[in-house]
């Protein structure tokens, strides 16, 4: 026997492909200040890119303990409310999301049942998944006087955003603490943050908001996933020939 075996890798065989199963990166698009109004709705305006898997955030401030704020809509499609929390003797916070806002400078429009002080910060992303989202979310109230409130979540999906909206009870400005990016570039008793980067592994994931004065604060926060990217790669083959 001249030769035992002859070892061949065949690295592409045309006309036979297997998908593969990646996920594409999120990032920031555009975020919009501080916008408020003492009066039955508010309107203010957010441009959103035309890139694709876009995911829009509507952080809201409202009424003292009264749930007076409604709805929200961009360029006239209504958001989804997330969530809304409270503190004893504050303002209810209200988290909003819209999956596949329209591109271009449009229209947010938030509405109350009262005239109050209506406040309301934005923030749009790419690289979102288009269906189930959020991937997470959880709300928390701490009734304490301190300067930091920190939300944990457990995130589904690997390399996700967190996003979060926070408040505090009196009139010191709120700025980012660990693991958050402060998203609105005005100092309020009030924010939005994101985390700027992936959360992976998927898991317990925590943000951070402070403060300087101590007293009594609430959060809401969510995860959103990123989008899954398919591609075609060929298989790994081994021919062996025998003598």
């Amino acid at each position: 026997m001249k030769k035992l075996f002859i070892l061949i890798l065949i690295l592409l065989i045309l006309g036979f492909l297997i998908p593969s199963v990646s996920f594409g990166a999120i990032a920031i698009d555009a975020f919009t200040g501080s916008n408020e109004a003492t009066a039955t709705s508010l309107t203010f305006s957010h441009t959103a890119t035309t890139t694709a898997n876009r995911i829009l955030f509507v952080g809201t401030s409202g009424d003292v303990t009264n749930d007076t704020i409604t709805g929200v809509t961009y360029a006239g499609t209504a958001m989804t409310l997330i969530d809304k929390n409270v503190v004893s003797g504050g303002r209810m916070i209200y988290l909003w999301m819209l999956v596949n806002p329209a591109s271009g400078a449009n229209n947010v429009v938030v509405t109350s049942n009262a005239s109050v002080l209506i406040r309301a910060k934005s923030a749009s992303y790419t690289g979102a998944k288009q269906t189930g989202q959020p991937d997470a979310q959880v709300k928390r109230v701490d009734d304490t006087n301190q300067t930091a409130h920190t939300i944990s979540v457990t995130t589904i999906a690997d390399n996700s955003w967190m996003f979060m909206v926070g408040q505090n009870k009196g009139s010191s400005a709120v700025v980012a603490g660990t693991n958050a990016t402060q998203r609105d570039g005005t100092a309020q008793d009030y924010g939005i943050f994101d985390t700027n980067a992936d959360q992976t592994p998927a898991g317990s994931k925590s943000m951070q908001f402070t403060w300087t004065t101590a007293q009594p604060s609430v959060g809401i926060m969510a995860s959103f996933a990123p989008v899954a990217e398919v591609a075609a790669t060929a298989p790994t083959m081994q021919i062996i020939w025998w003598d």
